[in-house]
């Protein structure tokens, strides 16, 4: 997968201040995202423990802060990751283009046109996807996985390792299911295929359609294709909420596991509510860039037909 990825890593090239800048627009995003649960175990603990009333200005100003400060960041890394994805995605496909035009004619002709617009029109996009979104949110989500697992181990170590054990099975299940995810992509984009040659064959020959007085079995043939590519895509859909679902459902047994557990150390004062709530709130940061990394996976398993 990676090997066939790194042949498209030459898009990247002379893009590398665009790349840092989302890089480090995405870290100051994380760091946002990070403080909030701070600010609501100061308030719980100061505020509602230890009656410190004149703290509670300072915690609204400081959640406003925040809600700007992540607002102008989301703007600029939306800017920047538009600009990006737009220059890979323009390189790969004006690539592909000149191959088509410059290519040995005996190579190009064995393609049917639904398979070259279906390179265009759907494989280019997932790769570029790949390229931009998964490399960095890789490193993104790693990196903020390490920062929250290393609060969650500063806040309570117990109930720190119970969550790691849900986003570790949550993975397993996820990298499960690789297989049968590329079996149904390729099934479902072979559909696609066929529908767009089809297309692309019969409204380029109307006049000798109706010469021939073919219109029914053309629209019967056209039926065909339709229900061929319904039935795979509901089948597939079907796939797809069990190689999603299945790992959800993993992460949510592990967080209620961890209330029930969080719920006993509050009860023998192992910690303080505020310490607990605060961990719920980290907890919830950290099953953001794992979800990312199940995502990613995902995209891996279905972008490995567009690959090929």
């Amino acid at each position: 997968m990676l090997s066939g990825l790194g042949l498209f890593s030459r898009h990247l090239r002379g893009k590398g201040a665009l790349i840092a800048a989302l890089f480090l627009l995405g870290l100051a995003g994380a760091a946002t995202s990070l403080a909030s649960p701070l600010i609501g175990k100061s308030f719980i603990d100061s505020v509602v423990g230890e009656r410190n009333f004149a703290l509670v200005p300072w915690v609204a100003l400081a959640l406003v802060g925040l809600a700007v400060a992540d607002l102008i960041l989301g703007a600029c890394t939306r800017l920047v990751h538009a600009k990006l994805s737009a220059g890979v995605l323009v390189e790969i496909r004006e690539r592909l283009f000149a191959h088509c035009l410059h290519g040995p004619l005996a190579e190009m002709e064995k393609f049917r046109q639904g398979d070259l617009l279906s390179r265009f029109g759907s494989d280019i996009p997932k790769i570029q996807t790949l390229l931009v979104d998964g490399i960095l949110g890789f490193f993104q989500n790693i990196l903020f996985l390490v920062v929250a697992a290393g609060i969650l181990l500063r806040l309570s170590t117990v109930l720190a390792l119970w969550s790691f054990l849900g986003i570790f099975a949550a993975l397993a299940i996820t990298a499960a299911f690789r297989k049968p995810v590329e079996q149904g992509t390729r099934k479902v984009r072979d559909a696609m295929v066929d529908l767009s040659h089809f297309l692309t064959e019969r409204l380029g020959a109307l006049r000798a359609v109706r010469l021939h007085e073919a219109q029914a079995q053309e629209q019967q043939a056209f039926a065909a294709c339709n229900g061929i590519l319904v039935r795979r895509l509901l089948g597939f859909q079907i796939l797809d909420c069990a190689a999603s679902g299945f790992p959800s459902l993993t992460i949510t047994a592990s967080l209620a596991w961890i209330y029930l557990l969080g719920g006993r150390l509050i009860e023998s004062g192992a910690i303080t509510l505020g310490t607990f709530v605060a961990f719920i709130l980290y907890q919830g940061r950290l099953v953001s860039p794992a979800m990312g990394l199940l995502g990613l996976l995902r995209n891996l398993q279905e972008a490995r037909v567009s690959l090929e």
